[in-house]
């Protein structure tokens, strides 16, 4: 499970809100709510934390807090019970490694969407389209629209894994829109690596076939999840209508939050409305990032170089297992 600790304490959690979902539809809206989420997606490290607290702060719009992450199961009765404590989000602009610190402070969640895109062991965490089935559908759109009608307000999600399932999310959802936040490869890769080698496992998003590189070292397992997560992601966006998604640098977003506010506002039309009385700073300190050694910079660019010569018959061979086992894959 993501984001929470493996073991006994994970499979506990995981019963826990199995046998205490059915409770969750007591606490259901009958009235009818807003079906068309904003996602923010993007490579770990790009700037989706910031993004996302900027878009609350502009935005009268709903968020998961962290709370969901260990009541997953119960999304009716904890939006009921957070609903007016994520109102007036307090600006932090801060975060450590995508957390914002506070109570009621945006969180990511990735739990909350594994009982549609659960993680397969091979396909790691990207989820095709043709998995999505009409009861997850259906499923997804009345749990949206009934936390939306608890809070009277749209929601807005930040997921980088959601990165590598985009076409499968605008499956799930159909008049969901998603903001990708990109940021120069160097420093995202170079983020990801200082952090990976502080854990003694494999942190963040796992495109397909990680599990064949987890002999390697860190830094070509870091090459591997940033640039086949970019692949996956190019590879979607390149099919998908082009009015649902923004593409966003991270940095635009510091040189001018204002202006990107604006542009999202354009963009998103009547799925957002402005919050009152909310200033929106004028720019942010942009973070160059830890950086590589010499050394780490060539290996990573020798292995960039192979990884991007090799897209073409990387996406054709996922393509190729989900055909072959699509009684596995496919709900």
């Amino acid at each position: 499970m993501r984001g929470l600790k493996t073991g006994l304490g994970r499979t506990a959690l995981q019963l826990a809100n199995r046998v205490a979902h059915p409770l969750d539809k007591l606490a259901a809206s009958g009235a009818p709510g807003n079906t068309a989420p904003i996602m923010i997606v993007g490579l770990p490290r790009s700037g989706t934390t910031l993004m996302y607290e900027l878009l609350v702060q502009a935005f009268d719009v709903s968020f998961l807090t962290r709370t969901y992450s260990y009541a997953y199961g119960l999304p009716n009765i904890i939006t009921r019970i957070v609903a007016d404590g994520t109102r007036n989000p307090d600006a932090r602009y801060s975060s450590n490694y995508g957390r914002i610190p506070g109570r009621f402070a945006p969180a990511e969640n990735a739990v909350f969407w594994d009982r549609w895109f659960p993680e397969h062991p091979h396909l790691g965490h990207y989820v095709p389209r043709q998995s999505v089935s009409a009861h997850a559908m259906e499923e997804a759109a009345a749990t949206l629209s009934s936390m939306s009608a608890i809070t009277g307000r749209p929601f807005v999600f930040k997921n980088v894994y959601m990165t590598l399932s985009l076409a499968a999310f605008f499956t799930l959802l159909p008049n969901s829109k998603a903001i990708i936040v990109t940021r120069n490869t160097d420093e995202v890769v170079a983020s990801v690596y200082n952090k990976r080698k502080s854990i003694p496992s494999w942190w963040t998003i796992r495109p397909p076939f990680a599990d064949e590189v987890f002999g390697k070292s860190v830094l070509e397992q870091t090459a591997f999840q940033c640039i086949r997560g970019q692949q996956l992601l190019e590879h979607s966006l390149a099919t998908l209508p082009g009015e649902r998604s923004k593409v966003v640098d991270y940095a635009a977003i510091c040189e001018d939050p204002r202006s990107v506010i604006a542009e999202v506002e354009a963009w998103a039309g009547d799925d957002v409305s402005r919050r009152r009385g909310q200033e929106i700073p004028e720019r942010f300190e942009r973070s160059a990032g830890p950086g590589l050694s010499d050394e780490a910079a060539a290996n990573f660019a020798d292995y960039a170089a192979f990884l991007n010569e090799s897209s073409s018959q990387y996406l054709g061979r996922i393509q190729a297992f989900v055909a072959e086992h699509s009684a596995n894959v496919v709900s």
